[in-house]
């Protein structure tokens, strides 16, 4: 029964990431302004290019890791190295979420959500590599 929770669990997140990532890289504007409170019409110079560039680059990060994850779905929900280095991305991902909102405070409400819903597509993904590996 696991498997397939798993597999759709993991087949959102890298639709997900690949639509917000794309988006990101291509459109960024609305979400400096939605999530951050930046409107990016009014950076200008050198640090205005500099945090817009890393943004941008951030994004397409974001996009390849979607790519990775759907491009090998398979592999992933089969367990063995890809399944680790998605994992190990995800873990990351959240462990980077929960010490931010450590040492810089609470985000957006839509990114506490995001936190969770890594934190529960990890252990489902695991559970299902950890019943995969116990059937070979």
């Amino acid at each position: 029964m696991i498997g397939p929770i798993a597999t759709t669990l993991q087949l959102i997140y890298a639709l997900f990431l690949v639509a917000v990532g794309a988006y990101g890289v291509f459109y960024l504007h609305w979400e400096l302004a939605y999530f951050y409170g930046i409107d990016a019409d009014t950076l200008t110079g050198r640090n205005g290019a500099t945090l817009l560039n890393q943004f941008r680059f951030l994004k397409a990060i974001e996009l390849t890791f979607g790519l990775y994850c759907l491009l090998f779905r398979r592999d992933i929900m089969a367990g063995g190295l890809a399944c680790t280095l998605f994992l190990s991305g995800l873990g990351l991902g959240f462990f980077s979420r929960g010490l931010s909102m450590v040492l810089d405070g609470r985000p957006h409400g839509a990114f506490v959500f995001f936190m969770v819903a890594e934190i529960v597509i990890f252990v489902v993904v695991w559970l299902n590599a950890r019943h995969v590996a116990a059937n070979r």
